[in-house]
């Protein structure tokens, strides 16, 4: 009694620890009751990715969120883990780190190695970026436009489709999605979507950032597979093997000369302390923004996006969600100097089989689908409160595709199979797309709000 009294009460109250709370859900709802778990995050590294995480945020202005996952490469342990930069707003206890989104262009290095080890391509390979239609299906760049013949170094650092289509052709989008399930990853396809095609180069597969994020620790590791472990009573689980060691080097050399985002080429000769391997992605309809980056110690996942899904044009990976990337490797450790680059190679230098990519011999053309509307689906109810439009995607067709709402042109951007649409207010709308042999599909949607 005496000791108690002697005491000096507390003069105010201190704010109690409250850091990687999506995580401590997760572990805790996984775990028995009472049960003391060690996670494996450094405390003062989560402090200050969170601090970042907030700062960014309130950059967005539109509703929009962040998650972040900080690897360390040779132990697989989760240093830093943030599932959303504000727990206690609107949807702030879904864990965005977790939930799996099309992950657009950022499986295409997955593809290429496939290529490497089945010995059909070399960094140096000249593959043509052109036209081309793979049975229905005719991606194109994100730019819209053809690059002619190219290395397949510069396809993959400029993140061209056909050449990642055509590669993929030839490995089988069967293997490469056994593959990443093999290493660890939990992948998703939509409903009634059949077996695995083509459009998963291009992010037509659902993963999550965690997941992503533990694929490119595998590169940076020379190709082994791990899961990521989050607490210290955890093995890292020893998944299949992603990739021979001489493909994870290709991979790596390629992705440290990914083209920096806007705003930071001025400042590649600034010394840095980590060299970073990085790759961007955008899923359709500008609906999510990743960045994956790793030096030799570390690996760097970076989502950007809304909780409900709907789109943010104009926001990609590379204007988005690569600047906070390398910001926060920026917080990392300095590491040592980064590997020697692999001796560039001319195509000649190669042997003949693998100085030009060549499509396998195809079959006779089969007719050309007719146009379908892949979003919105009929019947969807669309909420355009915000302003941020209505992503329309249509594929199949022959020629230019023609988009109509309620019969009327639209006036922008009409003639592609991807655009936006800004409605004029709440009601009903019927979108209509046409190609050049008049053939159409149509959908009907009701809209809510406004702009």
């Amino acid at each position: 009694m005496a000791e108690a009294t002697s005491e000096t009460p507390p003069s105010q109250r201190l704010a109690f620890p409250f850091h990687a709370p999506h995580l401590a859900q997760r572990l805790t709802a996984a775990s028995a009751l009472g049960t003391t778990i060690a996670t494996l995050i450094d405390g003062s590294l989560q402090r200050r990715v969170e601090r970042l995480a907030r700062d960014e945020r309130r950059w967005f202005g539109d509703g929009a969120n962040l998650a972040v996952v900080v690897v360390e490469n040779r132990t697989r342990a989760v240093r830093a883990y943030v599932g959303g930069a504000d727990f206690f707003g609107a949807a702030g206890e879904i864990d965005l780190a977790q939930s799996r989104r099309s992950p657009g262009s950022t499986l295409k290095p997955f593809v290429y190695a496939m290529g490497f080890d089945d010995g059909i391509i070399h960094p140096a390979t000249l593959i043509e970026d052109a036209p081309m239609r793979f049975g229905d299906y005719a991606p194109r760049d994100f730019e819209r436009s053809f690059q002619g013949t190219v290395t397949v170094r510069e396809a993959l650092q400029l993140s061209l489709n056909v050449p990642a289509v055509a590669v993929l052709e030839r490995v089988g989008a069967v293997r490469l999605v056994a593959s990443l399930r093999g290493a660890g990853a939990g992948l998703r396809f939509p409903r009634l979507a059949g077996a695995p095609s083509l459009p998963v180069a291009l992010g037509g597969v659902g993963i999550s950032l965690a997941d992503l994020t533990m694929l490119y620790a595998d590169i940076a590791d020379g190709g082994a597979g791990k899961t990521l472990r989050f607490a210290a009573s955890a093995e890292s689980g020893g998944a299949t093997r992603l990739m021979s060691a001489t493909a994870a080097r290709y991979l790596r050399d390629i992705l440290t000369g990914s083209p920096l985002p806007p705003g930071w080429s001025d400042m590649a000769a600034r010394p840095r302390h980590h060299a970073v391997a990085f790759k961007t992605g955008t899923s359709y309809g500008f609906r999510d923004a990743w960045a994956v980056g790793f030096s030799p110690r570390y690996t760097v996942g970076v989502w950007v996006g809304r909780a409900d899904g709907t789109a943010r044009p104009g926001h990609f990976g590379r204007n988005t969600a690569a600047p906070i990337m390398l910001k926060l490797f920026d917080l990392l450790p300095a590491e040592g100097d980064a590997p020697a680059p692999i001796t560039a190679e001319g195509e000649n230098a190669l042997p003949p089989a693998l100085r030009y990519f060549r499509r396998e011999a195809q079959a006779a053309p089969q007719a050309i689908a007719p146009p379908q509307i892949l979003f919105p689906p009929d019947g969807a109810v669309i909420d355009a409160g915000r302003g941020a439009g209505v992503a329309l995607k249509a594929e199949g067709g022959n020629g230019a595709l023609t988009w109509l709402i309620d019969g009327a042109p639209l006036a922008a951007e009409r003639y592609a199979a991807d655009t936006f649409w800004q409605p004029a207010g709440a009601g009903f709308a019927r979108i209509a797309v046409i190609d050049a042999d008049g053939r159409s599909a149509a959908v009907r949607v009701r809209v809510k709000g406004g702009p």
